[in-house]
């Protein structure tokens, strides 16, 4: 007896996780440029809009952060829409990155109306190569290679 209550407990708490309003996967990558991420969610039935909220760092090799995006908001779906949906975000820069490697390090946070409550964090990194320009001199260039 005491094993079907424990299986039939096991088989609720599975029902009702899959059940929830919650994030499913971020995929973020970044670059020289800037940053782009495609979360997917999966929705509760009958459950229409959530709150997200996500931070999205650039941090150089030092791991100092130079720019952080910062973004706090409700995500919708309409009543035809699928269970599971993806939202894509992304941002340009706004800071030069000189060559180097860089890490995106990011969290996503959604809150379903019901209380339902995932975070996704992570880290993409990406190397920016040293190109010539105004303010990289050839002969810096030039040393990076020889």
């Amino acid at each position: 007896m005491r094993r079907i209550l424990l299986t039939f407990l096991a088989a609720a708490l599975l029902a009702s996780a899959a059940a929830a309003t919650q994030l499913e996967e971020a995929v973020v990558a970044g670059d020289c440029n800037g940053w782009t991420a495609t979360v997917t969610i999966q929705w509760r039935s009958g459950e229409y809009a959530a709150n997200l909220d996500y931070t999205v760092s650039l941090v150089d090799g030092d791991g100092g952060v130079l720019e952080s995006f910062v973004w706090d908001g409700p995500v919708t779906r309409e009543v035809s829409d699928p269970r599971f949906m993806m939202y894509h975000f992304g941002e340009e820069w706004t800071v030069y990155a000189p060559g180097g490697t860089y890490t995106v390090h990011y969290q996503w946070h959604l809150v379903g109306p019901t209380g339902d409550d995932t975070t996704i964090t992570g880290d993409s990194v990406f190397v920016c190569d040293t190109v010539a320009t105004e303010a990289v001199p050839w002969s810096t260039l030039k040393a990076k290679f020889d």
